[in-house]
């Protein structure tokens, strides 16, 4: 029979005393690692990947010889496998939140006057109250959104001040995403307020908070009286989504 691996024989017996010592002695510290990392950004963490967190507690100390070995890998295998779900399953669904935002915002300013009125205004007064006024109506879809800062640090779009990620932040959203807004007041302007809103969102350099924040998808909002022409970019394997909301949208028969 082949050996169960390097240096370990098939009936268990570890040739060189080293084999399955190191292999219980790296999942301990990779334990300690999770411990560690649950210490940090629980608070931070959606629900089902905070009781993922909460469950894995497996006693790894009387662990040795090939059964441990088995243990300690079985236990760290399964429990990846269910955080990485808790973690994608999250995420994919802030991603559909974020574009029915959008799309509730920009039949909301058609179907509703007082909201297009009230766009039209925000379109009027510039791109510091349109970003107030889409954040509030991304957060009504559990959505937190945020901007980034000259520091490449989350700014809170309705207070503009730094954003703490806390518990409260957690229990009230379903996700995190990043948006840059610019007003556009014609077509002449569309490239260079894109390439504006492009270089603020590049420039984002906050520690990802994995399970909670859209982490490969970022929004760039362009507020314009009637339609635009947009396409979305992609970039170093970030999706740049280019979102345009129209504040005076003509008739749909014209």
């Amino acid at each position: 029979m082949e050996p169960y691996f390097r240096g370990v024989e098939a009936d268990g017996m570890d040739r060189y005393g080293i084999g399955t010592s190191a292999l219980v002695k790296s999942g301990k510290e990779m334990l300690d690692a999770i411990r560690r990392f649950r210490e940090r950004h629980d608070a931070q963490l959606p629900l089902a990947a905070h009781d993922c967190l909460a469950a894995f507690a497996p006693d790894f100390d009387g662990a040795s010889g090939i059964g441990g070995v088995m243990f300690v890998l079985t236990a760290l295998a399964s429990f990846r496998g269910q955080f990485e779900y808790a973690i994608a399953d999250t995420t994919s669904e802030a991603q559909v939140l974020t574009e029915r935002a959008f799309t509730h915002l920009n039949r909301s300013i058609v179907a509703d006057g007082a909201v297009r009125t009230k766009w039209r205004d925000a379109l009027a007064k510039g791109e510091t109250e349109c970003e107030k006024l889409g954040a509030v109506h991304l957060l009504l879809h559990g959505i937190w959104a945020f901007k980034t800062s000259a520091e490449g640090e989350r700014t809170d779009l309705v207070l503009a001040e730094p954003l703490i990620v806390d518990a409260n932040v957690r229990r009230a959203s379903t996700g995190l995403v990043l948006t840059e807004w610019k007003v556009v007041r014609s077509e002449k302007e569309l490239s260079s307020q894109l390439q504006q809103a492009l270089e603020q969102a590049r420039r984002y350099a906050a520690g990802i908070l994995a399970g909670f924040e859209v982490a490969d998808v970022r929004y760039l909002v362009l507020v314009s009286e009637n339609h635009l022409a947009v396409e979305d970019i992609d970039e170093s394997g970030v999706h740049y989504r280019v979102i345009n909301v129209v504040a005076n949208p003509k008739p749909p028969s014209k």
